[in-house]
């Protein structure tokens, strides 16, 4: 799980914060948040003079540096290192980077079929590929420590094409900048998806939101309030609207599974709403405690008062591999996760409510000599309310396609029966797919009944009140 930049969402990032931002008039009273926003025409290009030449685009990448620098308070401890690259070389780079990915295709198959997110015949290393192809315009190699820029220029001169290669620019080049202060955690090394996702969106979020500022600065003061803003109506946007603003520019991502476009998302609109949060009542200062006390999951992203006070995730035990299966991948689904989970079958709104109130979840996937796939998933929910909503869209999502047959000629001679079991006791859910009648029932009161406990805490930070 590697920083490589989607500049499609970048754009459409950009395009909706820019458009949300009033046009400042002397004696203009500032907007209150919450306020209804009225998309206004795009502001004027931020590049005047597009540079052309390898020189000038040289010389307006160490200039944009030195923005970013002052900007964001995080100094260059050494020179960044920056390789313009023609467009063979450059997509070269990023091939090389994408196989250098850790990460087992195949566990992630087996945990997309597992849970209907996708049939069998979909390679996950492929849909990344297609995506990366489709939406990196630059990025920041945390192993070489380089930042890779195609050498093309923008294609139109003097044209917003500028001032988003700039912004897209200004992103890579934080990324950079944190690396030498707050130095990259390697995501495939977490306990869990879950995690490495949530400390993603710290690292993306922070580098969106100074995207975001740069341009600002350079009209004078950073409108937080507006950032803010725009940053809390891009994270209650649909996938589907956000694709659309993007225009045609992601059409693979479009077509990839939920889960893969959550995964993808989150970390550029729900770490920009993190960071924005944090700034709005306590700068760069109350930013930079993000990265000595990281978020611990996508829940305490999407929800920023969680990650205030302090609230960690609960650890579940992961559940044992049935006798004579063997297994093939576990984990931690995550809100995030869920959401996505239940996006397939049910409204946004749905999605969004079955998942609040998670607590912590452990689901393990193993596979018997005869191919049949076997899901064991445990959650525990912050009350019992919480677990019994969950459990209500669990029940209606089953009914709604949400947990197909696979069929053992498909890919890995997997297969799978339609539907699951679902067992839910005070503030505990488990569910089952692939297991006979005889044990379902045991191995449901087994999973409801696995150890928990906290993860290490994220110290509350006192006297912090987020903003309505």
């Amino acid at each position: 799980m590697r920083m490589l930049t989607l500049f499609a969402i970048l754009v459409a990032t950009a395009t909706i914060s820019c458009a949300h931002a009033p046009e400042k008039t002397l004696g203009a009273s500032e907007p209150k948040l919450g306020t209804p926003v009225v998309p206004q025409p795009p502001p004027p290009k931020l590049s005047v003079d597009a540079p052309t030449t390898i020189d000038e685009r040289a010389q307006h990448a160490r200039a944009l540096i030195t923005e970013v620098a002052k900007e964001r308070g995080l100094i260059e401890t050494k020179p960044l290192v920056i390789t313009f690259e023609d467009a063979v070389a450059f997509r070269a780079s990023l091939n090389r980077v994408a196989d250098e990915d850790t990460s087992d295709p195949e566990k992630e198959r087996a945990k997309w079929v597992a849970f209907g997110f996708a049939k069998p015949e979909v390679d996950p290393h492929q849909v990344a590929l297609a995506v990366l192809d489709e939406q990196v315009a630059a990025f920041y190699d945390t192993k070489e420590k380089r930042l890779h820029i195609p050498s093309a220029p923008p294609p139109v001169a003097n044209s917003m094409a500028a001032a988003q290669t700039d912004m897209v620019l200004a992103h890579e080049i934080e990324h950079g900048l944190q690396d030498q202060h707050y130095p990259f955690p390697d995501l495939d090394k977490q306990p869990d998806d879950d995690r490495g996702l949530a400390l993603k969106a710290l690292y993306e979020g922070d580098a969106t939101f100074v995207m975001l500022a740069v341009p600002e600065a350079r009209f004078g003061k950073v409108d937080g309030a507006q950032l803010l803003l725009a940053a809390r109506q891009l994270s209650d946007m649909p996938n589907t609207a956000l694709l659309k603003m993007s225009g045609g520019n992601s059409d693979e991502l479009a077509k990839a599974p939920k889960l893969v476009q959550n995964e993808l998302m989150l970390p550029y609109l729900g770490g920009l709403r993190l960071v924005a949060e944090l700034y709005v009542v306590g700068g760069y200062a109350l930013v930079n405690q993000l990265f000595e006390h990281p978020p611990l999951s996508t829940e305490q992203v999407l929800h920023p008062q969680k990650y205030i006070e302090g609230e960690p995730p609960t650890a579940v035990e992961i559940p044992k591999v049935p006798e004579g299966a063997r297994e093939l991948t576990h984990g931690t689904l995550g809100e995030l996760g869920i959401r996505a989970l239940f996006s397939d079958c049910l409204t946004d709104e749905d999605s969004t409510q079955g998942a609040l109130g998670w607590g912590g979840d452990s689901y393990l996937v193993a596979v018997r000599p005869d191919g049949q796939l076997i899901l064991e998933w445990s959650t525990t929910w912050d009350t019992p309310a919480d677990a019994t909503r969950f459990s209500a869209a669990l029940d209606r999502a089953r009914t709604s396609g949400c947990f197909p047959t696979v069929r053992v000629s498909a890919h890995g001679n997997w297969g799978l029966d339609e539907g699951a079991r679902v067992l839910a006791r005070g503030a505990n859910v488990a569910l089952e797919r692939g297991l006979g009648d005889d044990v379902q029932r045991a191995t449901l009161e087994k999973l409801l009944k696995l150890p928990q406990k906290p993860q290490r805490d994220v110290p509350p930070i006192p006297n912090v009140e987020l903003k309505k």
